[in-house]
């Protein structure tokens, strides 16, 4: 899940291999979807869409897992505009989260437990950080106050913070708390989300001391939580992995 910089919520289906995007309706209220990329759309070979970001031109980027590939898309019409990583040199290894910044593009590396950085002409910049601290890495979020940089560490049931810069690990953040940790959301009051996959909760830390603050959503059905994005008006969109996508207002 993410929110695009035109203020729309992108989601990604692993499943079908497709991108759909909503919007709110005229009366605010309502989100209206459509499907942006289609299986197989373009004819290019997107196949387990997993992390998504959209740039400042409207462009889509999706990271294609089993083909350890990211294709972009105009994000307004669906239409194929180029391979933007073809992993030529076999740094990737099933891609899932994005990262897009002013100045490149971070993707997390699931099966060999990296992130790399490519500037914003898809060409491969450098091994940002890796190792068995960062195991099954899924989403990322910068952290501008503290210059770090958050991983969601799947296999080790924690967030990694790592220096945004050099990469080196700083600490963690959610150990004993979280159960296969997957989506990642910034809130207000320096506060962040994470939601724990296999506990069926959203938990909130505070994200420059790392304390755990409460437990934001669970029960009424969550069912294995994944990518979660946070709205501009404070609504916490929560993926699941058989039941569709959840509302929570953040002020609940």
């Amino acid at each position: 899940l993410t929110i695009g910089r035109d203020g729309m919520l992108y989601a990604s289906s692993f499943v079908t291999s497709e991108v759909y995007a909503a919007m709110l309706d005229d009366s605010g209220h309502h989100w209206r979807w459509f499907r942006v990329v289609s299986r197989g759309g373009g004819g290019v070979g997107l196949d387990g869409a997993t992390g998504i970001a959209v740039d400042d031109d409207l462009r889509l980027y999706v990271a294609s897992f089993a083909t350890d590939q990211v294709f972009r898309y105009n994000s307004v019409t669906g239409e194929y505009l180029d391979l933007f990583i073809n992993d030529e040199h076999h740094h990737l290894d099933c891609p899932e989260g994005l990262l897009l910044l002013p100045d490149r593009l971070l993707v997390a590396s699931f099966l060999n437990d990296r992130i790399l950085s490519y500037d914003l002409g898809g060409r491969f910049l450098e091994i940002l950080g890796q190792g068995w601290h960062l195991d099954g890495p899924q989403a990322m979020l910068s952290h501008p106050l503290t210059n770090s940089l958050f991983v969601s560490a799947y296999h080790r049931d924690e967030v990694v913070i790592l220096d945004a810069k050099t990469g080196k690990k700083k600490g963690t953040l959610g150990k004993g708390h979280l159960s296969r940790p997957v989506g990642l959301a910034a809130a207000p009051d320096d506060q962040l989300l994470v939601s724990s996959h296999k506990s069926n909760e959203v938990l909130r830390f505070n994200a420059s001391s790392g304390k755990l603050v409460d437990v934001f959503a669970a029960g009424h059905g969550l069912w294995a939580p994944t990518g979660i994005a946070m709205t501009t008006d404070l609504v916490l969109f929560v993926g699941t992995f058989m039941d569709g996508l959840r509302r929570y207002s953040y002020w609940k």
